[in-house]
């Protein structure tokens, strides 16, 4: 039969052998998490590099287009400026040809 003193010697042997245990497993989590990271790293740099090569022959030469597209518009477009000056000849436009047609009417009238 086991005494309180074996008790404590196997209690004893059991701890150590857990502590041995958890320090081995922690030194192996340690080299896994490691060796993940190494591989995320590099993962991640084939990805960035990936990407970049996408962006490089993909979307930049779209976007120099649309870029090409949007510069013959702002050449074409006709500025604020102009805008206004025109809105204010309609207006003087507009009223020329009140008065005219007025002065048509008034002259068939009389006839």
């Amino acid at each position: 039969m086991l005494d309180a003193n074996d008790i404590q010697i196997i209690s004893k042997i059991v701890s150590d052998a857990l502590a041995e245990e958890r320090k081995h497993t922690e030194g192996l989590f340690v080299e896994e998490r490691k060796h993940t990271d190494e591989k995320l790293g590099s993962f991640r740099q084939q990805m960035h590099a990936d990407m970049m090569t996408i962006v490089e022959s993909e979307i930049n030469p779209k976007l120099r287009v649309l870029a090409e597209g949007h510069e013959v518009l702002l050449e074409r477009m006709t500025s604020p400026e102009e805008i206004e000056s025109m809105k204010t000849d309609i207006v003087i436009l507009k009223e020329a040809v009140q008065q005219l047609s007025f002065k048509v009417n008034a002259l068939q009238k009389a006839q």
